[in-house]
């Protein structure tokens, strides 16, 4: 066995040498790509569920990332150009907030969904626009 380093009680072969400093970039790396897997995980999208959706709904603005993480399949799977106001109100549930288009009547009607804070304390929302009754663009802000 290696001699103890002086004052830690500790073999020379854990921190001494020239190893040690390679052995500090290896557990920061470690430490860095372990640090970006898990923010990664949180910010995942994931599938839309409509009990969750719902779930998640309320008044103000939903306290979690539920809403949030199931915008992206929203969009490409359900709320599709062509989608009745019926059916998008039967998937999503009363609209938080529905506005005429400030462009004119022509342009139709906004439908829109708190999904989720955002960092700076705001409320990210999913906006539906309705033209003679059917979804023709869906948007939303969330960051």
């Amino acid at each position: 066995m290696s001699t103890p380093r002086a004052g830690t009680g500790l073999p020379r072969r854990i921190f001494g040498g020239r190893g040690w400093p390679r052995r500090r970039y290896i557990v920061v790396f470690v430490v860095i790509v372990l640090l970006i897997g898990a923010s990664s995980y949180f910010k995942r999208d994931r599938p839309f569920d409509i009990s969750e959706w719902k779930n998640a709904g309320g008044s103000g603005c939903p306290l979690g990332q539920d809403r949030k993480r199931m915008v992206s399949d929203l969009q490409k799977h359900h709320a599709e150009p062509g989608t009745t106001m019926s059916e998008m109100r039967a998937l999503l549930g009363k609209p938080w907030s529905i506005a005429s288009d400030p462009r004119g009547a022509a342009f139709g009607t906004w439908w829109v969904w708190l999904t989720g804070p955002t960092p700076d304390q705001d409320c990210s929302t999913f906006n539906v626009r309705f033209v003679d009754g059917q979804a023709v663009q869906s948007k939303t802000d969330h960051t």
